[in-house]
């Protein structure tokens, strides 16, 4: 038989044995299926631990208060468990401690979404958010009975109302819940560095320095900590630690305008005129209109005796900012050192105008003003007023519109901000003010309107 007789060559009208084949087709289709969902298994298991060790990088990183870098852990988190409300409230908070609050919002919808409804844990998420966001004084009595009960969320507690109180630009309320955050955490550098802060406002500087150099020993990389320190020793007049330090912030970040300008005032309190010269031109090489810059280059001049320079930098300060009290006090010395005496009385009024403006705010922001009982709205009207008047638009409007909280129709601020936005050319929200007020006073609101446009 030849070689090609051995071949099978299957009859057209005959069916080749096919049983083998079949078998091995099922044999490896079963091995596909049961490959399949062993990958799917593998699959969820390596998202479910790939969720999991973000989850406790997370909880690592908030420990450290480094939140954006919780903000990036939690984010990778959520691809592993997408439908997690647990992790989406934890997500909120991240949003929150990072002042990203329309995504806090976010996170806080779909958990309730996922949830079905408010959970306390939720509520409790909704409270601080509320707090940390201009609504301390609607949630302070909510928030603090959970402290009162030693919740133990009280620490996060305590630290959302701190900073609302801090956004509300209260220290007094702000600062007792640092103290109250502190007995639970004494060694919480967040909690230094703004029980610090807050005594800082209050001038009470030496207590201040004590919680910068505490957070500078436990946490010497955190980002403020030695400049609020320098600060600090600044204001308490050590000259020569408060230059060391200023140095040492520069030495990390050689743009900061802060650590240069408080270099620069150590350096001439220190009597060395011609190193904060160096430093506030090469300041000024950048920032040619930094007022505080200025003001210091003005008294280098001072300090070296060349007074038409001195003037000259003053000057350039008072453009730049003309409410700026050292800059007018400065002036003035310029002046009547150049004998221009008559010019001198002008800014010598000018000086006395903004002195007496800000006794007034250091009255009515003092300790009196520090608790969560809400003021006459005249109070809050006239500290908008002679904020606005300074210049500072956003203090302004901040105390304005806090009035307005303790009562909605009171005119005169409705009056106030009704021509400073069509001054602003907001016309929308100034129409939005007028319709507040009386017939009498409408007319007349539109009649500045019209005027101020002019």
């Amino acid at each position: 038989m030849s070689l090609s007789e051995k071949f099978l060559v299957p009859s057209p009208t005959r069916t080749a044995p096919a049983t083998p084949v079949r078998r091995r087709f099922g044999l490896i289709t079963g091995i596909l299926i049961l490959l399949a969902i062993i990958g799917v298994g593998a699959w969820v298991a390596g998202a479910e631990l790939w969720a999991s060790y973000h989850v406790r990088a997370t909880h690592a990183a908030l420990a450290k208060q480094d939140y954006e870098a919780a903000r990036e852990q939690v984010s990778k988190a959520l691809r592993g468990r997408p439908r997690s409300a647990d992790l989406h409230l934890l997500a909120a908070r991240v949003a929150r401690l990072n002042e990203r609050i329309d995504e806090a919002h976010e996170y806080l919808q779909r958990c309730q979404e996922l949830q079905g409804g408010i959970s306390e844990p939720l509520k409790l998420e909704y409270l601080l958010l509320d707090a940390q966001t201009g609504r301390v004084e609607m949630v302070v009595e909510s928030l603090y009975d959970y402290v009162r009960r030693d919740h133990p969320a009280s620490p996060q507690i305590l630290e959302a109302l701190c900073l609302g109180f801090r956004r509300a630009r209260l220290p007094g309320p702000a600062g007792r819940c640092a103290e109250l955050w502190l007995e639970r955490e004494p060694n919480n550098v967040q909690a230094l560095i703004c029980h610090g802060a807050c005594c800082g406002e209050m001038g009470n500087y030496a207590t201040a320095a004590k919680d910068f150099e505490r957070a500078v020993e436990l946490a010497p990389q955190r980002a403020g900590c030695k400049q609020n320190l320098a600060i600090a020793r600044l204001e308490m007049s050590q000259f020569q630690s408060a230059a060391e330090v200023f140095a040492q912030v520069l030495e990390a970040e050689p743009s900061n305008r802060v650590a240069q300008v408080g270099l620069a005032q150590a350096k001439l309190a220190l009597n060395e005129p011609e190193q904060a010269q160096v430093i506030l031109d090469g300041l000024l090489a950048e920032e040619s209109d930094n007022p505080e810059a200025l003001v210091e280059r003005g008294k280098v001049a001072l300090q070296l005796g060349r007074f038409d320079q001195a003037e000259q930098w003053t000057r350039r300060a008072l453009e730049a900012d003309p409410n700026n009290h050292a800059a007018v006090y400065q002036m003035e010395l310029c002046l009547r050192s150049a004998g221009k005496l008559r010019e001198a009385e002008e800014i010598s009024q000018q000086r006395k105008t903004l002195e007496s403006e800000m006794q007034r705010l250091q009255a009515l922001l003092g300790p009196e003003l520090y608790n969560d009982q809400p003021r006459p709205p005249s109070v809050y009207h006239e500290m908008g007023t002679i904020f606005l008047r300074r210049g500072n638009k956003d203090q302004a409007l901040h105390w304005f519109f806090k009035g307005l909280k303790a009562d909605p129709a009171y005119a005169p601020t409705h009056r106030v901000l009704a021509e400073f936005f069509a001054k602003e050319g907001d016309e929308e929200r100034a129409a939005q003010h007028r319709a507040m007020l009386g017939p009498r006073e409408k007319e007349a609101a539109g009649k500045r309107d019209e005027g101020s446009e002019r």
